[in-house]
């Protein structure tokens, strides 16, 4: 009895020492919400970066000028950003060239800050995904939007 008692406490100091880590070995703040450090798709509030989307594609377009851009397609990068605002685990899902996806995930990382995704009022880890549109060596960032129609329609019956 003695010797299962001296386990479950050295087992629960040791267990409760061990630092979370995603799958790629990066540590998870402790502070996020998620018992199991899964990463959201979808948040309540989803993360926030502190550029407008005119200065962050002037931004990217700089960075492009420096390598010739023969291709014109969609580009698309995907990133998850920790409980306090710091991002990691850059993919990208879609490039017409492997140059210029790593041209842009050079000039993403250093120029972003984040605010992170909360979910119940509190941060959590969230992945965020960029669409991007290389058409003539400029790049534009595609808005995921939708278009609402506002007509207000009568139903009175007649």
């Amino acid at each position: 009895m003695n010797k299962f008692l001296v386990f479950i406490v050295l087992f629960s100091f040791f267990y409760n020492n061990v630092d979370a880590q995603n799958q790629r070995g990066k540590k998870i703040d402790p502070l996020c919400d998620s018992s199991s450090h899964e990463t959201f798709i979808i948040c309540e509030e989803m993360p926030k970066y502190n550029l407008e989307n005119n200065e962050l594609e002037r931004i990217l377009n700089d960075s492009l000028n420096q390598i010739p851009v023969h291709k014109d397609g969609l580009l698309v990068i995907s990133l998850v950003v920790d409980c306090i605002g710091n991002t990691y685990d850059y993919f990208i899902l879609r490039s017409p060239d492997t140059l210029i996806s790593n041209k842009i995930i050079e000039a993403l990382k250093p120029n972003l800050k984040w605010t992170p995704g909360r979910v119940r009022g509190n941060p959590v880890l969230c992945c965020y995904t960029f669409p991007f549109e290389i058409g003539n060596g400029v790049l534009k960032l595609k808005t995921t939007e939708k278009k609402t129609n506002h007509r207000i329609f009568n139903h009175k019956k007649q």
